[in-house]
């Protein structure tokens, strides 16, 4: 069964060059480069990213750029205003609609330097045709594939990202729980106003792949099955509710070449995490110094999205391994052998917690488990995404 909306999102990074054979020699790495990253798009939040580069065997990906000004011209003479940085190098600007007849550019002004990109028209991008899963046996893994048109035969160039988002649950509810109190005791009270808050919990987590993909030397621009995912039918991910929300891109030749340039060198080196090689330039200019090497690329496009449910209560994909690990124990089964034995309060303080399941009416016999097999905040947070579908808490 497919699930299936639209949805709204933001992505990164363009270059414009040639694609060549590259070995980075990190003895000549030329570290403090600017790296500025982002995509201008309309309706939306832009989201400019920007920082420094490191020694390409350093611990650090890079270096955040803090206390930038950064803004969107248009052609027309206007400009918008200033980007909020929200966290260390991340630069955030409110934008409205794109005109397809005006061309946009970012400008950065930081270390007494402006810096701009190459002014460009905005490129259309089709919708997602389908996005959907498939998984061939139960001890199968879960793949998941798009595929795309555009019926005007424009689009050449494509470029995806993704979210994920997912809900799972702790491997017991519990009634009860434990705290400790002074003197080193316990105190042992029950969920009264609602059912264990630590029992569902979510988890979000971007794409760290590059994906592009050229219909050039096809007859029409069509792609069709394109691999987006993929992972074990055991992955905790469809345990309950998977969401996977899809960002597609059409592309200008000149910033496919460049994602094929960074996809070939990051996969040599590792994700899109990794440090930055200071010869992956871009369509950036320093105005006041044109020599000053500048990675990074700021491309115009409008994005098309696509949401992607698995309900494993409904597909029954997940496959449940044994929790190994999360057993339930007594006091005393913890405790034997062990002398002299540690109190409830010296288990509590060695990560175990105390547990009475719902079938347990007596609530007499509270039982031990492991705190990541109760708490879901272990693994995840409490943070549950605006648009999810059921009411869990």
């Amino acid at each position: 069964m497919k699930h299936i909306c639209l949805f709204l999102f933001v992505l990164p990074v363009l270059f414009m060059g040639c694609i060549e054979e590259y070995t980075p020699d990190i003895k000549e790495q030329r570290t403090g480069i600017l790296v500025i990253e982002g995509t201008i798009s309309g309706q939306t939040e832009v989201v400019f990213y920007l920082s420094r580069t490191v020694a390409l065997d350093s611990v650090a990906t890079s270096s955040p750029e803090r206390g930038a000004e950064v803004r969107i011209l248009c052609d027309d003479g206007t400009a918008s205003v200033r980007a909020t940085e929200t966290e260390a190098g991340k630069y955030v600007i409110p934008y409205g609609a794109l005109d397809n007849h005006k061309m946009y550019c970012a400008e950065i002004k930081t270390g007494g330097k402006t810096y701009q990109s190459e002014f460009m028209f905005p490129v259309q991008t089709p919708p997602i045709d389908t996005l959907y899963w498939y998984k061939e046996n139960r001890t199968a893994p879960v793949d998941i594939f798009l595929s795309t048109h555009d019926p005007s035969n424009q689009a050449k160039y494509y470029m995806w990202t993704f979210v994920e988002d997912w809900e799972f649950h702790a491997k017991y509810e519990t009634t009860h729980y434990a705290v400790a109190i002074a003197s080193q005791q316990l105190e042992y009270r029950k969920y009264e106003e609602q059912p264990n808050p630590y029992y569902y919990c979510w988890v979000q987590q971007p794409s760290t792949q590059i994906m592009v993909q050229s219909t050039d030397e096809l007859s029409e621009s069509k792609i069709v099955d394109y691999p987006i995912h993929t992972f074990a039918c055991t992955d905790p991910r469809i345990q309950n509710l998977y969401c996977i929300t899809v960002q597609q891109k059409a592309l200008q030749e000149q910033t496919y070449l460049y994602y094929k340039n960074k996809q070939k060198l990051l996969e040599e080196m590792g994700t899109i995490f990794s440090p930055l090689p200071s010869e992956l330039k871009g369509n950036i200019v320093c105005l006041e110094n044109p020599d000053e090497p500048v990675v990074g690329f700021i491309d115009v496009s409008e994005i098309t999205l696509k949401r992607l449910f698995i309900d494993n209560n409904l597909e029954g994909i997940y496959y449940d391994e044994e929790y190994d690990y999360c057993g339930l124990y007594t006091y005393e089964e913890l405790t034997r052998g062990i002398s002299p034995p540690p109190t409830r309060y010296d288990v509590y303080n060695q990560g175990y917690r105390y547990v009475i399941l719902p079938e347990d009416t007596s609530a007499q016999n509270g039982l031990w488990a492991h705190r990541e097999c109760v708490d879901c905040t272990v693994t995840g947070t409490k943070k549950k995404p605006d648009f999810w579908p059921n009411d869990h808490e």
